[in-house]
């Protein structure tokens, strides 16, 4: 007896089957970059007395402003009492300050000082060099349409998480 699937049924089961194989090679894609730029970037910015936590955070605080822990957490997407000892690490190395929060004397304000601005100009620089190099073997388009892409990525990526997380 001869099985047959409705041809409705048989494209979406070959577009899930086409959906895994897309989801495994991006897997396979972004493991290979990720792992180059982990270790790449781990490297690098030990040059500059970061690591690559330090780094992000510092990003993230240029980038937005002074923010409180809670706030920083959820940028990070990392719990408070982790964020708090890598925010203890950057006040050591006084690339952040600590001021209390006059709205809520339970938090403080973090925020990225000059100097913490000056050493992450320093990791950032040589990074942007370095894919500067990297894109350089690409045309105009391609370049922007990679980034483009890993952009949209990016958004499709943390859209799904908030929604799982329900924030």
């Amino acid at each position: 007896m001869t099985t047959h699937l409705h041809p409705a049924r048989s494209a979406v089961t070959a577009q899930g089957a086409a959906l895994r194989r897309d989801a495994a090679a991006l897997y396979d894609a972004m493991t290979e970059l990720l792992r180059f730029y982990q270790f790449r970037d781990r490297d690098r910015m030990g040059y500059h007395g970061l690591t690559i936590t330090q780094c992000y955070v510092l990003d993230l605080l240029i980038r937005r402003g002074v923010l409180t822990l809670n706030e920083l957490a959820a940028g990070m997407h990392l719990d408070k009492s982790t964020l708090s000892r890598v925010v203890d690490g950057l006040e050591r190395k006084r690339a952040v300050r600590r001021t209390v929060n006059r709205t809520d004397r339970r938090s403080t304000h973090i925020q990225a000082t000059a100097s913490g601005k000056r050493r992450y100009a320093r990791v950032q620089a040589d990074l942007v060099t370095e894919n500067g190099n990297v894109l350089a073997e690409f045309s105009t388009s391609a370049r922007r349409q990679l980034i483009d892409m890993i952009s949209a990525l990016t958004r499709a990526a943390r859209t799904r998480r908030l929604s799982e997380v329900g924030e």
